[in-house]
């Protein structure tokens, strides 16, 4: 079955507005240990999510699958938010494209902006330490693609 998560990572890094400000730092599943050193950064993360896919049935070669897409970026959730409006424009405008072996059909916002800061440390009275909680905002999204690869 074709990897729709690295397809879409791949759709994502092949755009050089968003490429200009994460500089090529979007994962999958986790971040590396050499970006955690260095965070907070513009850093997208993709994420396979929960749920049952809602498309699809064992005589249709495509399914829906849904991803979570976590955006990283400064120490701010308003630098989080414009990364994030980024992203979901491109995904709400993705229709029909090949990326590798996998064709995915679109995606579809299927919850979401929710923002969070990632607390690596509990500090004593809630206080926010910038270096340890990082800002993210994140959004889930159905997608729909072929589950038999597309010939290269």
């Amino acid at each position: 079955m074709p990897d729709r998560l690295s397809a879409i990572l791949q759709f994502l890094q092949d755009d050089s507005d968003l490429g200009q400000i994460v500089k090529g730092r979007i994962y999958d599943e986790e971040l590396p240990d050499n970006i955690i050193s260095r965070m907070p950064l513009p850093v997208i993360l993709l994420l396979t999510a929960g749920g049952g896919g809602n498309i699809g049935a064992p005589t249709n070669d495509f399914s829906d699958q849904r991803v979570d897409v976590r955006c990283y970026a400064w120490k701010t959730l308003e630098s989080c938010r414009a990364l994030e409006r980024m992203v979901y424009d491109l995904l709400r405008n993705l229709t029909r494209v090949v990326v590798g072996d996998t064709l995915l059909h679109w995606c579809v916002s299927a919850g979401g902006p929710m923002p969070v800061r990632t607390q690596s440390i509990t500090w004593p009275g809630g206080v926010v330490d910038q270096s340890s909680h990082w800002p993210y905002i994140q959004r889930s999204w159905q997608v729909l693609a072929a589950d038999i690869p597309v010939a290269v």
